[in-house]
C-alpha cells in the first residue's frame, strides 16, 4: 500500500466512524485551489488532524461531457484534496486511488454530511 493510499484508508475509515465532520460547501467554493473549478458539481469539506497537524479536506465532485462517449452523456470525477494552512499539500484522485473507492467515500460523504443529517435526522 503506497502512501496515499494509507492516506485514503485513514480518511475512509474516519468518515465510516463518524470522527470526521463532513461539510457540504457551495459549489464555488476553494476555486483557488480547484483545478478547473467551473466543473465542480458539488463539494464537501472536513477538517483532520494526523499526528497532531491539522489539515483540511475537501472533497469535489466533477461533472464534464465525457470525450469517450462522443460527448452524449456526462461524467462524474470525484478527487480529495488535503490543505494545510490554506495551500494544497496533496491530490487524491484517480491516478492515485482507485475510482470505484473515490466513488465509494462521496457517496458516504454525502449521507454524513451536515445538510443530509439535517434532512434525515428530521424524519
Amino acid at each position: 500500500m503506497n502512501k496515499y493510499e494509507k492516506l485514503f484508508k485513514k480518511i475512509l475509515v474516519d468518515t465510516r466512524s463518524d470522527n470526521l465532520a463532513w461539510k457540504q460547501e457551495r459549489r464555488g467554493a476553494n476555486s483557488d485551489v480547484i483545478f478547473n473549478s467551473q466543473l465542480v458539481f458539488r463539494q464537501y469539506s472536513a477538517n483532520f488532524e494526523l499526528t497532531n497537524q491539522p489539515f483540511r479536506l475537501i472533497l469535489i465532485e466533477k461533472k464534464f461531457e465525457d470525450p469517450a462517449n462522443d460527448y452524449a452523456f456526462d461524467k462524474y470525477v470525484p478527487e480529495l484534496l488535503v490543505l494545510q494552512d490554506s495551500e494544497l499539500v496533496a491530490t487524491l484522485n484517480e491516478s492515485v486511488i482507485e475510482g470505484r473507492d473515490l466513488l465509494s467515500l462521496i457517496n458516504l460523504v454525502e449521507t454524513k454530511s451536515d445538510r443530509a443529517k439535517n434532512l434525515f435526522d428530521s424524519l
